[in-house]
C-alpha cells in the first residue's frame, strides 16, 4: 500500500492542479496525494485510510454551499477536519495552508492542544506549493 498524503482544498483552477503536480513528484518517493474539496468527504476518506496516511494538509475556507446534481452540498471548513483529528491519537503531521489568519490560528491551536505536530504555511506567491509547501512536506516526513 502506498503512503498517503491527504489534502483538503477547494481552489479548482489554481491550488488543486498545483497539488496534483507536486503529487506526481511525490509518487516517485512512494506517496500518493489524495485531494478532497469538502470536509465531510475528507473525513470519510481519512477514516478509511487512517493506517496509511503519512501527512495531511488543510485549507480552512472551502467556499459556500453549492448545488451538485440537484443536491445542495455544504463544503464545510478545515476546522471540521481538525475537530475529528483532535479526538484521535496523533498519528502524522498536519500542515495548515489557509490564507485565513483567524481560521488557521484556531486550527493550529486545536491541533497543538491535542498533541498533533502541526505546521502553519500561509499561501504566498505564484509557486508556493511547488516550493515552500513541498519543502515543508520533505522536512516533516524526513525525506
Amino acid at each position: 500500500m502506498r503512503k498517503l498524503i491527504g489534502i483538503l482544498e477547494d481552489d479548482l483552477e489554481g491550488r488543486i492542479p498545483a497539488f496534483r503536480a507536486v503529487g506526481r513528484v511525490l509518487s516517485q518517493r512512494g506517496f500518493e496525494v489524495v485531494v478532497h474539496e469538502e470536509a465531510a468527504t475528507f473525513v470519510e476518506w481519512l477514516s478509511s485510510a487512517w493506517a496509511n496516511v503519512s501527512l495531511v494538509s488543510l485549507d480552512h475556507d472551502l467556499g459556500v454551499p453549492r448545488e451538485v446534481s440537484g443536491t445542495v452540498i455544504d463544503p464545510g471548513e478545515g476546522m471540521d477536519v481538525v475537530r475529528v483529528l483532535a479526538g484521535r491519537v496523533p498519528a502524522f503531521p498536519v500542515i495548515v495552508h489557509s490564507s485565513n489568519p483567524v481560521g488557521a490560528e484556531r486550527m493550529m491551536l486545536s491541533l497543538q492542544d491535542a498533541g498533533w505536530t502541526a505546521a502553519r504555511l500561509p499561501p504566498f506567491g505564484d509557486h508556493w506549493i511547488e516550493t515552500a509547501w513541498m519543502n515543508r512536506v520533505v522536512a516533516l516526513l524526513g525525506l
